[in-house]
């Protein structure tokens, strides 16, 4: 895990609860845990690119990856392993640098394609059983901030973190 350069969340069901909220015009909502967006803020101070790949088209998601300053967000992929394939190419990592987030069945071959791979525990069984490892907190609820440290951590980084924000308070 030393050499992870980039962790990669599904987004539905793993930073957020997997839950769709429409409006009466049908317009989607989706709720995104503050716990998670510092794990991620953390992630890129520490020189870890972040990315998102989601199936569902959600002007939601591609707001928050836009806040958050996501590397890059894929919305809309059926295959996720593509959009693996275009991190690589485009952004130089190889795919044993990279950590996959997940929680269903439609992260499983991106999990198994990546270094590392970390289930929600929420997640299906057949996602912990080809994870790495599985957060304590379910997704939505700090699974996000949870992977990001257990990798941090992993790589001897969460302790300049956590001591930038002692001293600057």
């Amino acid at each position: 895990m030393k050499n992870i350069k980039a962790i990669i969340f599904d987004v539905d069901g793993t930073l957020t609860d997997g839950k769709i909220h429409t409006s009466p015009t049908g317009e989607l909502f989706k709720s995104f845990c503050t716990l998670d967006a510092g794990g991620i803020i953390y992630a890129k101070s520490a020189g870890i690119s972040v990315f998102f790949i989601t199936g569902r088209k959600s002007n939601s998601t591609t707001y928050r990856a836009k806040e958050l300053k996501i590397d890059k967000v894929y919305v809309g992929i059926a295959r996720k392993t593509t959009a693996l394939i275009d991190i690589c190419d485009r952004f130089k990592i190889k795919m044993s640098e990279m950590c996959y987030v997940g929680d269903d069945l439609n992260d499983l071959a991106a999990m198994v394609k990546c270094g590392y791979s970390i289930a929600v525990a929420n997640a299906v069984p057949e996602i912990k059983e080809v994870a790495n490892y599985v957060t304590n907190l379910s997704g939505g609820y700090g699974a996000g901030r949870e992977a990001v440290e257990h990798v941090l951590k992993n790589q001897d980084k969460w302790e300049t973190i956590v001591k930038y924000y002692r001293e600057s308070g």
